[in-house]
């Protein structure tokens, strides 16, 4: 057997004893944890939870760009949205819902289902065929793909180039061509997948790789070809969403460490990686370039979460190196899991199958308890939407849940983190203006704050939801005249503050 690769030939594989059903059941397994997670986690995150978060920035921008405005935010300020190339699919899936009736959502939903399963179909393709090492492959691409999944709406198209990334280094694959142009399908997916490049880096630093230095090359170009369309129709090199909101702070004090150790996150990722760690390291031959690749992913990963970028603190990138790990150590010579196939690794294999799928379990427990809330912020942008037609309102501004109240009321409505990509709140942000006098520009009426926390004794509140304009731009203690308020049954307290018009000289 050629340990390069991890797909046999079927005649290959000879008679089919205990050996190979146990692996043919594993494999089976990790594909039933992949249809399932994606299933599961599209029809109830991706429907109910999208109008509530950053769908809304994207529809408007695909709106804007269907009726000939190009892709603009808030009164023809343009932008290149979060994701560039999730932004695009959402615009394919406007235009759909125009011609078909359908509803935006809806379409978005089949769209991204047909994404996600097509990239299954791949590996349904592959599982008869696969080696031991494919078949530990697929354990760790059941796992991960929860933490894929996790991510976010813009996760189909990302899933779909590592699966193409995966498969192709599956098969003992060496052409740069596909690992690059993956590799930056991943990076128009989502820009912050980025942390993509760092195994590769780890890989060129550890020896000389002519493919890998091909295809970083080839990224790197892809990447900068991006950067510079970006700064010539937009005026920055890219969407600076994450970093621009929390940049300004910095910090390598002890509790920055312990809490990128600890993240406030279910505790089975890090039970996950325990258990991996030492599975990869058994198995892959290398162990001086996993111990390399584990420390400097975990340097890079903890120097951003000092930055608290957004780009360093969520757990599919504190613990998705073990992944990268896997594919570094199989292109590097293979496994040899046949040799190494005793009861002890069959436990660790099959405990490593149970926590995978224990962990999309918890994620469909965890949508279960978030669809309650998912109604009550639609019965808030009802409310809003009253308050706003009341007061003769047309312009609002809210932080995360924007989508909510964008859905339900005509005013139009500023999403707090959309306006970090116009540039002219940049501009102000980096003159220290306080968020309410940039507001004032785009002539908001009023602010809406989810869960605001009441100052006992003063007529102002602390709302931790503008810290999505950028901690610079931002005064949480916002004392403002409230125009209504609305508390939900099970205690969600949203509160309308009313901006008021300061007229300068000159407008």
């Amino acid at each position: 057997m050629n340990d390069r690769y991890l797909i046999l030939p079927p005649s290959v594989e000879g008679v089919p004893d205990s050996h190979i059903v146990f692996r043919r059941f594993l494999s089976w397994v990790g594909v039933g944890a992949l249809l399932f997670g994606i299933v599961f986690t599209l029809h109830f995150s991706n429907i109910e939870g999208l109008y509530e978060d950053d769908f809304y920035y994207y529809l408007v921008v695909a709106r804007n760009f269907i009726s000939g405005n190009g892709t603009s935010y808030f009164k023809g300020v343009l932008t290149n949205g979060y994701q560039p190339l999730w932004q695009f699919l959402v615009i394919a899936a406007a235009y759909g819902a125009e011609t078909s009736g359908w509803s935006p959502l809806r379409v978005v939903y089949v769209l991204s289902a047909a994404i996600c399963l097509f990239s299954v179909v791949l590996v349904l393709r592959e599982n008869r065929r696969l080696s031991d090492e494919g078949v530990l492959a697929l354990v760790f691409c059941s796992g991960v793909v929860y933490l894929f999944l996790n991510m976010g709406m813009e996760v189909p198209a990302l899933f779909f180039f590592s699966t193409i990334l995966m498969l192709h280094v599956g098969r003992g694959g060496r052409s740069s061509s596909v690992i690059g142009f993956a590799l930056f399908g991943c990076f128009l997916s989502r820009i912050d997948s980025m942390v993509y490049w760092l195994p590769m880096i780890c890989l060129l630093l550890w020896g000389f790789k002519k493919h890998l230095m091909r295809s970083l090359l080839l990224l790197t170009t892809l990447v900068a070809l991006y950067c510079l369309a970006n700064k010539f129709f937009f005026g920055l090199w890219m969407p600076v969403s994450g970093l621009a909101k929390n940049a300004p702070v910095f910090s390598f004090h002890a509790q920055t460490f312990t809490s990128f150790l600890l993240s406030p996150r279910p505790p089975v990722f890090l039970m996950w990686s325990v258990l991996v760690t030492p599975v990869l390291f058994y198995l892959l031959p290398n162990k001086r370039l996993i111990i390399a690749v584990s420390f400097f992913l975990i340097l890079v990963f903890y120097v951003l979460h000092a930055f608290r970028s957004d780009y360093g603190v969520w757990p599919w990138y504190q613990y998705n190196f073990l992944l990268h790990i896997l594919v570094i150590g199989l292109s590097e010579g293979g496994a040899g899991v046949a040799k190494k196939s005793g009861p002890g690794m069959k436990i660790l294999l099959v405990a490593t199958f149970l926590i995978s799928i224990g962990m999309v379990f918890s994620k469909a427990v965890d949508q279960f308890k978030t669809r309650k809330q998912d109604s009550e912020m639609m019965s808030v942008g009802k409310f809003v939407a009253h308050v706003a037609l009341e007061n003769g309102i047309d312009v609002l501004a809210m932080g995360d849940r924007a989508g909510a109240v964008g859905y339900a009321t005509s005013a139009s409505v500023v999403q707090l983190e959309g306006l970090v990509m116009d540039r002219g709140f940049l501009d102000r942000y980096a003159s220290h203006l306080d968020l309410f006098d940039v507001l004032r520009k785009y002539k908001v009426g009023a602010y809406v704050a989810t869960s605001p926390q009441p100052i006992p004794g003063e007529d102002c509140y602390l709302v931790t939801e503008l810290v999505q304009a950028g901690d610079r731009a931002v005064r949480a203690r916002v004392c403002m005249p409230v125009l209504a308020s609305h508390q939900s049954p099970s205690g969600l307290l949203t509160v309308v503050f009313k901006v008021p018009v300061v007229v300068q000289a000159g407008e």
